[in-house]
């Protein structure tokens, strides 16, 4: 069973808190990216799986094994850095070969493994060239290769694309993916980069402040957010959020009333609703919406963008900035202009409450 176990693991610094009594259980086989902003302990949290540093309280299992006071060389976990941390002095081939000469392993499962691998990766060609004659995907594939070539029990991935270009990051990411599907290894993937997280991830890890805050599939996170801090963290254009303000019995962000069926806590402070750009709908001349539909929201648009065969709109409304993305190819009517007032709509059940949360 290669699977990863961390149990109310914490790690402190002084009076610092970089991981507070963290959770998660990584199936064997499963992929599971982990994501949050720089700084809130995603790093942190592999060196503590990996053995580069010692916990301060709780427990890494690996395989069913207790592994927390073991040295990195016995918890079988291989680790891939963000600047690929190749031996430059050696060729690719020496590369690959050295975690298995560190086991001992005899000379023909060396050269078989090497064999396979670079097959695998397609690195045949490259076996006797140096670091400094690779390209960043090359060298990135490498550091991969080494990596599993010695087949660990757990893949730890520290920000494996930040070095790539766009291009090839999307390139690798495919890569990674079906070299996952051959090898089937339990990888543990960190990132800041949400759209790199959705991709990479059969369930996500989203943290925050050294804990995790909420673990899902990219559906789950997306639609189902816990908090305002994954809503806003998951989506580009990111959600709009607008301040609920009590007046009576009514809940108002400006002189809109909104429909509090959605129900809000009497006492909530800091409440907000949270909508998604593309959940909302544009009346265009010729179609119209019903007066008497309680979510309906008259705006100006302030800009336009193109964003391919979408349009981005921001729009003014309740002196609030809002974010409107609309599909092109859906209507054969004129789109709005900036300077246009328009019409939105959206349905209940698209709407986030959050309350009292800050962002």
């Amino acid at each position: 069973m290669r699977s990863l176990e961390i149990e109310q693991l914490s790690k402190e610094y002084g009076k610092v808190v970089a991981l507070d009594q963290l959770s998660l259980t990584v199936h064997e086989g499963e992929r599971v990216a982990l994501v949050g902003a720089s700084g809130c302990g995603k790093t942190t949290l592999l060196r503590l799986i990996s053995g580069l540093e010692t916990a301060s309280h709780g427990k890494v299992k690996i395989a069913g094994k207790d592994v927390t006071n073991a040295s990195p060389r016995n918890r079988d976990v291989a680790m891939v850095f963000q600047d690929f941390a190749l031996y430059p002095s050696q060729t690719v081939k020496q590369n690959l070969s050295l975690g298995m000469q560190f086991q001992h392993q005899p000379k023909k499962v060396i050269n078989d493994r090497i064999a396979e691998t670079a097959e695998a990766f397609n690195l045949t060609v490259l076996l006797d060239r140096y670091p400094e004659q690779l390209s960043g995907g090359e060298q990135q594939r490498v550091a991969v290769a080494r990596a599993l070539i010695r087949q660990p029990s757990v893949l730890l991935l520290d920000e494996p694309f930040s070095n790539l270009d766009a291009r090839l990051r999307e390139d690798f990411r495919f890569e990674l993916l079906r070299l996952h599907q051959q090898f089937g290894t339990t990888m543990l993937h960190v990132t800041h980069d949400q759209n790199e997280a959705m991709w990479m991830g059969n369930r996500i890890a989203v943290m925050e402040a050294g804990k995790i805050v909420q673990l899902g599939t990219a559906d789950e996170l997306y639609y189902q957010p816990a908090s305002r801090f994954v809503a806003a963290f998951f989506g580009s254009p990111p959600m709009n959020f607008f301040a609920l303000n009590r007046n009576g019995d009514r809940w108002q962000t400006g002189d809109f009333c909104w429909p509090m069926d959605v129900a809000v806590s009497q006492d909530a402070s800091g409440a907000e609703v949270g909508i998604r750009p593309e959940a909302f709908q544009i009346d265009l001349p010729g179609e119209g919406f019903s007066e008497a539909d309680p979510l309906l929201f008259h705006a100006t648009v302030v800009s336009v963008h193109a964003l391919g065969p979408q349009l981005c709109l921001q729009c003014e409304w309740q002196k609030e900035q809002l974010c409107v993305i609309c599909d092109r190819s859906a209507t054969t009517r004129p789109l709005p202009l900036s300077g246009d007032d328009v019409t939105l709509r959206v349905s209940k059940q698209d709407l986030h409450l959050f309350e009292g949360e800050q962002p």
